[in-house]
């Protein structure tokens, strides 16, 4: 506490050098403690759901990048042949008006048609009610919903008496048996689940359609990710020689979940740490030489305490905490402005990922921010208290009683750590340049086409009208030669 006292009456007396130092530090720590809340917010944090690292996503894929959605017979026979998953099951993303609610304008809410089993691949109950019967989930059974908390809350103010109550999808009305908790998310942050049994899937049962259903499984305790995509990919191989018109060259991919969700994301948010990283490395040399710099002018007091018995550890002890204090203050004043720029990182991160915008300053972010704090003590102070410990004492002595300045090797010694300041800063900076280099490149790959000024739209056509292929293929000629004869001038 001598040595910590000490410390502070030293940046006191010194107060330009302090603010230089700790907003140096500053800068650089928040940088990183920025960055690190949005890795660990995206990559780190597990899924709230039990169990989350045996909940897998499958698609079906034609190649590398070619993935897309599963036809629902290939659904139906993976579940009937496969060993691997305790569960699997399927869900099919869809909007609806909702209506009906007293008080409330009708609003467009985005929901899933699911089976029964997808709630046992989640693995979380209901906040209030229950999820569906084997009843509710077969052909021809009652309309019944489950609803999000997010949605309860918003449409009904979190009242419990919503259960058995009716709201109105689209001109259907449906029953609410059950809200699911806050953590439900999945899939694409739904606001409601209805059955897919229930209703005639037609068209949906020929293997060529691909009606944007998704496939979600748990594996069973005890299998690894790798077995489960080696059995895969043999029932895949079974269904190609069985079905080679419609499921020629076809695989499947079985994704983890957290890894679905976020994984096209890993390098850029690591390009983006690594960044960082080095601006942290430029403050630390800088800081470095400034230390240093400064134990050479105090070159006679560190003598003075060498010649009253300080051993050199007990002088690189003090000069250690001096740069911790400063590591302290500079850590404090990093996550405050990491805080600072929270809402700037969310508005930058895409707005299609939840995870982006649940960016909290929680435990670990706290000792991230401790951990490089006392890093960073280690790298930018051990170096000038060691080559304060090891000054010339009778030297410094003799200089310092004699006025007569630094010496010709002190000044040297200075030029040298201005030279080795700026060749460390530049190549740092080029490391850091060529990072943001590699991330502002993958961020402009060729697409192999040009995306300005295109535009798309998703059509969802009423299943009971257009139940089979012509339909469907009529009325999406009608709807492309209409699109085709649209002119609009350009704006004056």
């Amino acid at each position: 506490m001598n040595n910590f006292r000490l410390a502070l009456r030293q940046l006191r007396k010194n107060p330009g050098f302090a603010v230089v130092a700790i907003v140096t530090l500053a800068l650089g720590i928040g940088a990183n403690t920025a960055i690190f809340s949005m890795v660990n917010a995206v990559l780190l944090r597990p899924l709230p759901y039990p169990d989350a690292g045996r909940i897998m996503v499958l698609n079906e894929s034609a190649g590398p990048g070619q993935d897309f959605a599963v036809a629902l017979p290939d659904y139906l026979d993976w579940r009937n042949d496969n060993t691997v998953f305790e569960h699997l099951a399927a869900t099919h993303k869809e909007s609806r008006n909702l209506s009906g609610i007293p008080g409330r304008d009708p609003e467009r809410i985005s929901g899933a048609a699911v089976t029964r089993n997808f709630f046992n691949v989640v693995g979380l109950s209901p906040e209030i009610g229950r999820t569906f019967s084997e009843n509710e989930d077969k052909a021809g059974a009652p309309p019944v919903v489950v609803i999000s908390d997010r949605l309860w809350r918003r449409a009904f103010n979190a009242d419990p008496s919503v259960l058995g109550g009716s709201i109105t999808l689209h001109d259907q009305t449906y029953t609410v048996i059950g809200v699911m908790p806050p953590q439900m998310t999945s899939p694409q942050d739904s606001d409601f689940w209805m059955s897919m049994s229930r209703r005639s899937v037609g068209i949906w049962m020929q293997r060529f359609i691909h009606p944007m259903i998704y496939v979600w499984g748990k594996l069973k305790a005890g299998v690894t990710v790798d077995q489960a995509r080696t059995e895969m990919k043999g029932i895949a191989a079974r269904l190609e020689k069985a079905y080679p018109d419609t499921n020629g060259q076809e695989t499947v991919v079985v994704t983890p979940l957290l890894e679905n969700l976020v994984g096209k994301y890993r390098t850029n948010l690591g390009l983006l740490l690594g960044a960082v990283g080095l601006v942290l490395l430029i403050a630390c040399a800088n800081l470095a030489n400034l230390f240093a710099a400064r134990g050479a002018a105090r070159a006679r007091e560190f003598a003075i305490h060498a010649a009253v018995g300080a051993t050199r550890g007990q002088i690189i002890k003090k000069l250690l905490i001096e740069s911790f204090v400063i590591a302290l203050l500079g850590g404090a004043l990093g996550f405050l402005f990491a805080v600072w720029v929270r809402n700037g990182l969310i508005a930058l991160s895409p707005g299609d990922v939840s995870r982006f915008h649940q960016i909290s300053f929680d435990l670990p972010v706290l000792g991230f921010t401790f951990l490089i704090a006392s890093l960073t003590t280690v790298l930018f102070g051990l170096w000038p208290a060691w080559q304060a410990s090891h000054a010339d004492v009778q030297l410094a002595l003799k200089e310092g009683s004699s006025g007569a300045g630094d010496s010709r090797s002190a000044k040297r010694a200075r030029d040298w750590l201005v030279i080795s300041e700026i060749a460390l800063t530049l190549t740092l900076l080029v490391a850091a340049g060529l990072v943001l280099k590699s991330f502002s490149k993958m961020q402009t790959l060729q697409l192999g086409y040009e995306p300005r000024n295109l535009f798309t739209a998703r059509l969802e056509l009423p299943w009971r009208t257009y139940s089979d292929r012509e339909k469907i293929a009529t009325f999406t000629k009608a709807l492309l030669d209409k699109v085709t004869a649209i002119r609009i001038s350009p704006p004056r």
